[in-house]
């Protein structure tokens, strides 16, 4: 099986720790319209470097379909149904400590998954306002035809 590995984002910090009580940031892009018609499957490799959560907060990085067109260049089509979602938050499976802080999380999205993918992040303050909400992370794509 051949394949190409798509640098998606490089090491990356992102502060959110400003949002309000149980607020979020929003879908913010980090990569738009990533062209995945010739992959059979795809594996995002999402690398936590670093990060500070309390309590409920979050950080989640979301792949939607999307389809760009020429005939409507200013407006971005989106499925409204993630592909997939990975949370990388303080219940992580390997959740980063003091000792531990960084790790690494593998998403798998399979073959539905249109001809373009777009990932965003999306970050959620916990109940109490004024929490760290920080992390620093880079992902690459790995696309298998």
């Amino acid at each position: 099986m051949s394949g190409r590995i798509v640098r998606v984002l490089g090491r990356t910090d992102y502060n959110y720790s400003g949002l309000g009580q149980n607020l979020n940031s929003g879908e913010v892009p980090i990569l738009l319209d990533l062209n995945v018609s010739g992959a059979r499957e795809i594996t995002l490799l999402v690398r936590t470097h670093a990060q500070t959560l309390q309590s409920t907060a979050k950080f989640s990085i979301i792949t939607r379909a999307s389809a760009p067109t020429a005939e409507d260049p200013n407006n971005y089509f989106r499925d409204q149904n993630p592909v997939t979602t990975v949370l990388a938050q303080t219940s992580v499976p390997i959740p980063p400590t003091s000792q531990n802080p960084t790790f690494l999380t593998r998403i798998s999205i399979g073959a539905n998954m249109g001809g373009w993918l777009s990932i965003f992040l999306y970050a959620l303050q916990g109940a109490t306002a004024g929490q760290p909400v920080t992390g620093t992370f880079s992902i690459d794509a790995s696309l298998n035809d």
